[in-house]
Formats: structure tokens, sequence, C-alpha cells
């Protein structure tokens, strides 16, 4: 603590080094020397320690509502405005969804790139790209086959080259709808990329393929449990989610 490196002596404050033996080495005793200097000029006092923030005469008493306030006047990262922290999603997964967009995610292509060895950078579900992040949950065959049944079943045609989440979320966010059925195609939405990331683990770490129908089934499974038992829609029917028709 800051009050064990120092004592006053007759008005005046003398600083202590803080280990045990003397400065011997003269690059250590020239940089003590800088910090006394810096130090000189200090003032102390027997007041409470507040913690401070900013810089100069905007110093200030941190309070976590004024942080809040400064952070939502600071532009945000493009690809980042296209995401919302939904309650109706489990947070872990608003979190996967948020790191998948700024490409943040484990992925073979983001692996090698960090030099860490990896056998094969090749996408798992095709073989045959690079697995990036906009590959694996996109543009792959495995995942494109698996969009393609989502748009029909929400009723929301995809445009005809789609390569990135960002360009995805784009798209469902412009289309003409009621703000409760974006909101329920955008838990469908997660609930996708986080089946796809998790079917490409289970490829990886246990070897086991899931066929296209068993994905749609986990899809649909997964976001009717979420938007049963978190948005609060309780009359909602298995057969009217799986038509897609509660939503106008």
């Amino acid at each position: 603590m800051v009050q064990q490196r120092y004592t006053i002596e007759d008005g005046q404050i003398r600083w202590k080094w803080g280990g045990e033996s003397p400065i011997l080495h003269l690059e250590a005793a020239e940089l003590w020397e800088e910090c006394i200097n810096q130090l000189k000029n200090v003032q102390l006092s027997n007041k409470s320690d507040t913690w401070l923030w900013k810089q100069r005469d905007c110093r200030e008493a941190f309070k976590v509502s004024c942080l809040r306030a400064e952070l939502d006047g600071i532009c945000t990262i493009p690809e980042t405005q296209v995401l919302r922290w939904l309650h109706w999603i489990p947070r872990k997964i608003n979190c996967f969804l948020w790191r998948a967009v700024l490409d943040r995610i484990p992925t073979r292509d983001a692996l090698a790139l960090r030099n860490i060895y990896i056998p094969s950078t090749l996408c798992v579900l095709c073989n045959t790209h690079n697995e990036s992040m906009d590959h694996l949950l996109i543009s792959c065959q495995y995942s494109h086959l698996v969009w393609t049944v989502i748009s029909l079943w929400v009723k929301i045609p995809l445009p005809r080259y789609l390569i990135s989440i960002v360009g995805l979320l784009e798209h469902i966010d412009t289309h003409s709808a009621s703000k409760e059925k974006k909101k329920a195609v955008y838990l469908i939405i997660a609930a996708t990329c986080w089946t796809l990331w998790r079917i490409r683990n289970n490829v990886i770490f246990n070897g086991k393929a899931t066929q296209i129908s068993r994905a749609i089934s986990d899809i649909k499974a997964l976001s009717y449990l979420w938007i049963k038992a978190r948005a609060g829609f309780v009359d909602l029917e298995w057969k009217e989610w799986v038509e897609f028709k509660y939503f106008k």
C-alpha cells in the first residue's frame, strides 16, 4: 500500500524503497531516482482514498453509472451494430454470437494465424475450404443447406450471395416484419450458429457427423425451448413453432 512506502519527517515526505536490501544495480538506482523526482509534487492528505478517473481538470470520483454513460456515447464497432443483447437467448449464446461477429472464435484458420499447430486448416464439414468463422457458419456447403431450410421455415428469403454473419444479420434487420418476429428470427439465427459450432466440435473431438435433417430438428427444438422458457410465450404450441405461424 502507498502508506507503507513513505514516512513524514519534519513535515517532509520521505519515500522508502520497497525492498529489504539496498539498490545496488545502477539502472535500478536511476529508475528509483526518476520515480522520486516524479513524486516530489505529490500532495498527501489524511482524507480517505477514493477512485478517480478521467484526466487532469476533468477528474472526478469513479461511479459505474458515469462510466456506463461515457461508454454509451462512444461509437460502437461497425460490425457490432447488428448485434442485440437479447434476453430471449442464454447469455452464453449471446456472447458466442458477439465473438463470432468479431471473428474471435477459435476456428482452425484463427488458430493457424496464431501459430498454433493443427493438422489441417480445412473445414471439417466440407473439407474443401479453410475453416474461417464466416465459412464455417455461413458459406460452407453444409451450413448453406442448413440456412436454406431455415429461411424456408421462417419465410424470409436469403440473399443469393451470403458470405458473412454480419451480412445475414443486416439482411434480417432490414426485412419488413414485426418487432417480435425479428426477435424470434434473431433467436433462430443464434440457435443455428450455436448448433453448427457444436456439430463442428462433435466431428473434431468425437468423430461423429450429424445429418442435415438432425441439425434442423436440433435448431427447431433448441429455439423452441428458449422462446418458450425465456421469452414468456407460454401459449406457443410446438406445431405453431414448427410451422412458424405464431409471429406476423
